[in-house]
């Protein structure tokens, strides 16, 4: 794979990121992350009331953290600023000169540092096109092409999953066209992006697979556990969500789509969302494609740290001691694999990041280190980010790109994490933001990536 296009160095650093989502979760004590599955498509957040201070109730463990619970309460100082920073002025590009191998890295005439000495590239690359394919391949669509959608199911342990088949109308039954799994990892929203409680649902998932799919690329997306039509495979609610369930599940998409005669290649592309535990659609997504040998990856705002790193620098931002402290016990408490209960009354905001019925997963969440699984990628792959994602700082994203040469990490001028223009989304109302379609470079540089991925097996 060959990029043709110009890079940039990475955005400067010298400045702390906008508070995030999470942050702000952390300020108003209401749950950022999971939330209680409804059958009606759509879950509805948890909102424990904070009384504002805790008790010297400690959560059972072999280790206490602490004797005494810390006031919760956010300091009295003013709050974080979380407007959108200014744009940067944009360095000059460089002309790129053609990769030799087909990792998507590419070698510029004038080296640029951006910290591990790897470009991130601002603009779409053009790729080398596929050589490895089905002679049953159809050739890349020079004009749009119309698609059809079908149901489709997977069945697992706990019960059925429904998705959704976004099949160009190019497609044959030999080998034809290139499939994407489109992965979102939320409670909040259905396959498509939608939620009843979400007044932010922007059907981004939905748009893209009808996008991609004039393209000439098929693709599937799926209501996770406990949401929409596969609520019933989440037996048990919140206590039963596993992180491990959740890579099992797109591996067996991924498997499932690799029997059907009419895909060519598979790619698993991971976008998480800022109510997510830690953006971990793009972490389960690249641990799936290690699993099942997929032909491409790519992965959208990925967190590089471990969940706790990203807890504790959000809480030493956001609270000072001894609230930050106690939470900070509570992730040593996760790294080293042990289980505690904290009660709802006396923990304050601490039992929003920890309570029990989603302890399990955060535990499974937490023994994954994201920059050793980026790492064992053994396919070209993409790391996108968008300057309009506040949700989470660009540093905080291209890491995992450094951490593996045949990742790419590309920067996509005002993407937002639902993949549309930022200028254009926040100013609609919310129960408009549906409206927005997504973003013409997300689309025209997924389409370069998918039919330039050659088959792995």
């Amino acid at each position: 794979m060959v990029f043709k296009q110009s890079f940039s160095s990475r955005p400067s650093t010298g400045s702390i990121a906008p508070i995030t989502a999470l942050l702000l979760a952390l300020l108003v004590g209401i749950s950022f992350a999971q939330t209680t599955p409804s059958s009606k498509g759509t879950s509805k957040k948890q909102q424990p009331k904070e009384k504002g201070k805790t008790s010297n109730t400690a959560p059972s463990s072999t280790t206490a953290p602490s004797t005494t619970a810390p006031n919760t309460t956010a300091p009295n100082t003013t709050a974080p600023n979380t407007t959108p920073p200014p744009a940067s002025a944009q360095p000059a590009p460089t002309q790129l000169t053609p990769a030799q191998s087909a990792s998507p890295q590419a070698t510029p005439q004038t080296p640029v540092s951006t910290g591990s000495g790897k470009p991130i590239l601002t603009t779409t690359p053009t790729f080398q096109a596929a050589t490895r394919l089905p002679t049953s391949a159809t050739a890349r669509p020079k004009s749009l092409v119309t698609f059809k959608e079908e149901d489709i199911a997977l069945e697992t342990t706990t019960g059925t999953l429904r998705g959704t088949y976004c099949i160009p109308a190019n497609a044959s039954t030999t080998a034809s066209v290139p499939f994407i799994v489109l992965v979102n990892t939320n409670t909040v929203v259905n396959r498509d992006g939608f939620s009843h409680n979400n007044q932010d649902s922007s059907m981004h998932l939905k748009y893209l697979a009808h996008a991609l799919a004039k393209q000439g690329i098929a693709s599937l997306r799926y209501d996770t556990r406990g949401i929409a039509k596969s609520f019933l495979a989440l037996k048990g609610g919140e206590s039963s969500l596993s992180f491990e369930k959740t890579i099992t599940d797109i591996a067996g998409w991924a498997t499932q789509a690799r029997k059907d005669k009419r895909f060519s290649t598979i790619t698993i592309l991971g976008a998480g969302l800022p109510m997510d535990y830690g953006r971990e659609a793009a972490l389960a997504s690249v641990i799936a494609a290690n699993r099942v040998n997929a032909d491409g990856y790519v992965g959208f705002a990925p967190d590089s740290r471990r969940y706790t790193t990203m807890i504790r620098q959000k809480v030493y931002m956001t609270f000072t001691k001894p609230t930050s402290t106690y939470i900070d016990s509570l992730a040593q408490l996760v790294e080293a694999g042990k289980r505690f209960e904290l009660d709802k009354k006396t923990s304050g905001t601490a039992y929003n990041l920890f309570r029990p019925t989603i302890l399990s997963y955060v535990l499974e969440l937490n023994a994954y280190e994201p920059l050793t699984e980026f790492a064992k990628l053994q396919v070209p792959g993409l790391i996108v980010h968008g300057t309009g994602d506040y949700s989470i700082p660009a540093e905080a994203v291209f890491p995992c790109a450094d951490t593996n040469p045949l990742l790419q990490g590309v920067s996509l001028r005002n993407m937002s994490f639902t993949l549309k223009d930022n200028n254009i989304d926040s100013a609609l109302m919310p129960l408009q933001k549906h409206k927005s379609p997504v973003l013409n470079d997300v689309v025209q540089l997924l389409t370069e990536y998918v039919f330039s991925v050659n088959m792995k097996q």
